[in-house]
């Protein structure tokens, strides 16, 4: 590896996370209320298990964006830079992308001048994630919103110990199951929806939803619980709200008329054991079995597609809380001295595999920040080609060497899929043919149905994943040959989108001729003769050599 090389991508890595930064510039709001902290919950001054905290979700979302903190009444752990006393009503809610809902209280709800103000963020574009946890807690801030309301239970059931619970705790290495074991570092496994996309006669290309999707491969882990909520599928799409005097449609129609319902996207586990727990007066588990059943874990609605924000609800805050990801403070009591206190007090940071996981469940929080945040695909399309123009192993590929747009962008996807989630890069790869209106009905394949006039009966399947390759070479190209020019950070995405533009144009007229050359060849294949079954080919006549006639 050339060192003036690698120093100048460290550089120019350094560049690009300032520049990235800067397009990012998504804002997020995080509310809560009750006994839930933006602190940590390793607090050695409450051992007993008297709040939540949330400092490790707060961690990995203060790298996506610009984050707010508001509590409803006073953070239990008393955290700095927290709104207190909160009220959407007198907030401008106009300053954020999106509002993270992680309510613990079942009652007071909103006030109707609340209700209307976040109603018209999410109908206005905003992004909403909410969550609570079994029965009715979370559902003080979110069981009235729209969308929201109807994509998962805000009430019971689920209980949270009869049987009719949903109880996703794993055993322990030993196979015992208590309820401490939602802070060791064993997951529950989810059961993914897959789409299609790159269908041909010889494979299926499938991915999970863009919420569950990794550079690692797809999120199937996620934080155990003992008593869990339940993400649902709505069955009535058209119910109209009206909210202190604001009336609309809750799931707007699409332009063909239908509406465009939410999906759950993945499942968990009700393990169909007793889960009874150690720490008495702490925890509070149950000797009676849970029934065995699939429940849905995560839902989400692409608002965007009818022209509101999309919405994401997850089944339990506990797959958010530290308590279930970085070790329970409980287990740190002196006089404990359970075998297992280790082990419970540090969560997944416990093992290599642990960490692993851990690292995955982050994956999953940036990916509903990326999801929700509206029209900012093309900024991120920008960064990210000006991220591949700089990367070393692109460097090293166009040193010294011309290649066309359709190679510069096969090595440009390879790159991309191993720095970011290949559901995300397909993402940001259509929102450039979006450009000139040449997105075709299906770009990536969470896209069905999308409002646009559909393929004619004989019309051939796109190359799809070609024009996501050809996306990002043509920005590469572009990107490289303007380094030598200017700074990347003086750059437009827009600009940078547009001059690509003739690249990627001059690559699909190129396949144009590539695809009609071959099925030039391919007519003239089935126009030639058919042999007789069993009958051998012509024999070539031998040449004879010139020189040896006699």
């Amino acid at each position: 590896m050339n060192e003036k090389l690698l120093l100048d991508d460290i550089k120019a890595r350094a560049q690009l996370t300032d520049l990235i930064r800067f397009w990012r510039r998504r804002r997020i709001l995080v509310v809560t209320d009750g006994i839930v902290s933006f602190g940590p919950e390793h607090d050695p001054n409450d051992l007993q298990e008297s709040y939540f905290g949330m400092s490790h979700l707060m961690s990995v979302l203060s790298g996506q964006g610009e984050v707010t903190r508001a509590h409803r009444q006073t953070d239990p752990l008393h955290a700095a830079g927290v709104i207190e006393n909160f009220r959407f009503d007198t907030h401008d809610l106009t300053a954020y992308d999106q509002i993270w809902l992680m309510g613990y209280n079942s009652y007071p709800p909103l006030s109707a001048a609340e209700q209307e103000k976040l109603a018209r963020f999410m109908n206005g574009g905003g992004g909403v994630f909410a969550t609570g946890d079994h029965e009715n807690l979370g559902a003080a801030i979110s069981s009235q919103l729209p969308r929201v309301r109807s994509m998962r239970h805000w009430s019971a059931p689920p209980s949270a110990l009869g049987s009719d619970r949903i109880d996703t705790t794993m055993p322990d290495h030993n196979g015992v199951l208590v309820f401490e074991n939602q802070s060791d570092d064993i997951p529950q496994t989810l059961t993914l929806k897959w789409y299609v996309w790159g269908e041909t006669a010889l494979f299926l290309r499938r991915y999970p939803h863009p919420l569950l999707c990794s550079p690692a491969g797809p999120i199937t882990e996620f934080p155990d619980h003992m008593h869990e909520g339940e993400v649902v599928a709505p069955t009535d799409l058209t119910q109209s709200m009206s909210v202190n005097g604001y009336t609309f449609d809750e799931y707007p129609k699409t332009s063909d008329g239908t509406r465009l319902p939410p999906e759950i996207v993945a499942w968990g586990r009700s393990e169909g054991r007793p889960d009874p727990e150690v720490m008495s007066g702490i925890h509070t588990g149950s000797t009676q079995a849970s029934a065995s059943r699939l429940s849905g874990t995560v839902g989400a609605y692409d608002g965007r597609r009818v022209g509101v924000g999309r919405v994401v609800v997850d089944a339990t805050w506990h797959h958010f809380f530290d308590i279930n990801l970085i070790g329970d403070n409980a287990a740190n009591r002196p006089g404990f001295n359970d075998p297992r206190k280790a082990l419970w007090s540090k969560g997944f940071t416990y093992s290599a595999e642990g960490q692993q996981t851990l690292a995955q469940i982050d994956q999953y929080y940036r990916n509903i920040v990326n999801w929700l945040s509206p029209n900012w695909f093309l900024d991120l399309w920008g960064a990210l080609v000006i991220e591949l123009a700089l990367h070393r192993d692109m460097r090293e590929l166009l040193a010294g060497r011309s290649l066309d747009t359709a190679s510069i962008g096969a090595a440009a996807w390879q790159i991309a899929r191993r720095l970011h989630p290949p559901c995300l890069v397909i993402e940001i790869s259509s929102v450039f043919w979006d450009l000139p209106r040449l997105k075709p009905r299906r770009f990536g394949p969470w896209d069905w149905p999308y409002p646009a006039p559909d393929d004619g009966p004989g019309d051939p399947p796109l190359p799809f994943e070609w024009l996501a390759k050809v996306a990002l070479g043509a920005g590469v190209q572009v990107m490289s040959e303007a380094g030598a020019r200017q700074r990347p950070a003086s750059m437009k995405a827009q600009d940078i989108a547009q001059a690509a533009m003739g690249r990627a144009a001059e690559a699909l007229a190129s396949l144009a001729r590539s695809q009609q050359a071959s099925a030039d060849r391919l007519a003239e294949l089935a126009k030639a003769p058919p042999r007789r079954a069993g009958a051998k080919p012509a024999q070539a006549t031998k040449r004879q050599n010139p020189a040896r006639r006699r």
